[in-house]
């Protein structure tokens, strides 16, 4: 992105939006500043009244969010645009963990971001615990690359009945994958694989023909290796930020 200053240099919990935020601009053309929530809402209504099936949004809820004024911000949002009823069934809310679980989000769809589905397990049971339920999840592309986990994903899935996304597919043999392992299986008469999350939705979209070829294997085999790695630091609550900003300047996340 460009602007007066070096964006790294910016914080975004502590960097204010007008006046700084505002005016960075995409790299690429058409060179665009970072849109608000209140701005994307008024975006899909816009569009949503000339669409047959209306765009649903999945919001990503970091974990550096206050849970409760961020679902405080979120609501008032909502309520401000279009009303509460006109987004029930076009919001997923997504969280990475139960402690953003709040019974006003109940009323749509609920779904758990995740690197570990042994994550998700816990977060379904505290979600549970706390009177609500978990919809869907979205775990870590690269999981798919893993014989073992594939299992873990499926039995999650089967047993708590909740389906299934992907992030981040940029690729047409990471989808194709995806779609191989989990395509078939459905969950209460509903396919499993629901959707996948991409930064690149034109290549996805492309009618060019994916191969799984010796050398994605080789790639995907190699990623495997970093984010078990990653798992291993992870699991023992070892901080990953830097790690996990070198690994995607490096292509592997």
């Amino acid at each position: 992105m460009s602007g007066k200053h070096d964006p790294s240099d910016y914080v975004v919990t502590k960097t204010p939006y007008k006046g700084v935020l505002s005016e960075l601009r995409t790299r690429q053309a058409p060179h665009l500043p970072i849109p608000t929530l209140k701005e994307v809402l008024e975006w899909t209504v816009k569009t949503n009244e000339s669409r047959l099936e209306p765009i649903k949004l999945m919001l990503d809820i970091k974990a550096d969010n206050d849970p409760k004024r961020i679902v405080d911000l979120v609501l008032q949002n909502l309520e401000a645009v279009g009303g509460i009823e006109y987004w029930k069934g076009k919001i997923i809310y997504g969280l990475w963990g139960a402690a953003y679980y709040d019974e006003r989000i109940a009323q749509f769809e609920v779904l758990n971001i995740s690197v570990d589905v042994l994550t998700s397990k816990k977060v379904a049971s505290q979600i549970r615990a706390k009177g609500g339920r978990l919809d869907c999840v979205s775990v870590i592309v690269v999981a798919n690359g893993l014989a073992y986990m594939v299992d873990e994903i499926l039995e999650f899935c089967e047993r708590e009945k909740v389906r299934l996304w992907f992030w981040t597919v940029n690729s047409k043999e990471d989808l194709e994958l995806a779609i191989s392992k989990y395509g078939p299986r459905k969950i209460d008469g509903q396919p499993l694989l629901e959707g996948v999350v991409t930064d690149d939705p034109a290549t996805l979209l492309s009618p060019a023909k994916p191969a799984l070829t010796i050398g994605y294997k080789v790639r995907l085999f190699l990623k495997t290796r970093v984010y078990l790695f990653i798992l291993f630091l992870y699991r023992r609550n070892i901080g990953l930020r830097p790690l996990l900003t070198v690994l995607r300047k490096m292509g592997f996340l």
